[in-house]
């Protein structure tokens, strides 16, 4: 049955970020004594309840549930993923991590899964977030006016 990997899973991610029974219950809104039952494979979680535990522990919920085998990070800075994005726009050569995250985002989209749980660091401020969503729709737009441009010009050849 699926309750010994949901219990594995759930202890070893828990263990992972050293974090006691109790202060993962304080964490996720629960008590000591139902983290305990779902490791153990006493009662099986909530959809709200694992989605809530994938999202922190940063992988899918069906990595966490038992579903998926491999384990597919899930998190990522919305700043990171702005500049992972302008750099692939842009074809900017990528580094190991960042080619890393996108060979993530294709094996994500051909398992169709949710590929990253986009979240926001602290020191990322609003206006820092903005600025770059702006400059990246800058781009895009740069490279559709390139891309219609393009094909105008392949018409009237």
């Amino acid at each position: 049955m699926k309750g010994v990997k949901i219990m594995n899973r759930l202890k070893e991610l828990r263990k992972e970020k050293k974090l006691t029974q109790k202060e993962l219950a304080d964490i996720i809104g629960t008590t000591k004594l139902t983290v305990s039952n779902w490791e153990n494979g006493k009662h099986s979680m909530n959809s709200d309840k694992a989605q809530t535990l994938a999202d922190y522990f940063g992988v899918s919920v069906g990595y966490l549930l038992g579903f998926d085998s491999v384990r597919i990070e899930t998190s990522l800075t919305e700043l990171d993923f702005i500049d992972l994005l302008s750099k692939i726009l842009r074809g900017e050569t990528l580094n190991e991590e960042e080619q890393e995250l996108t060979d993530q985002l294709r094996l994500a989209d051909e398992r169709n899964q949710e590929p990253f749980v986009i979240t926001k660091e602290n020191n990322d401020s609003k206006e820092q977030i903005v600025d770059r969503i702006k400059k990246l729709q800058k781009e895009i737009d740069g490279l559709i006016s390139e891309l219609e441009k393009s094909e105008n010009e392949n018409r009237t050849i």
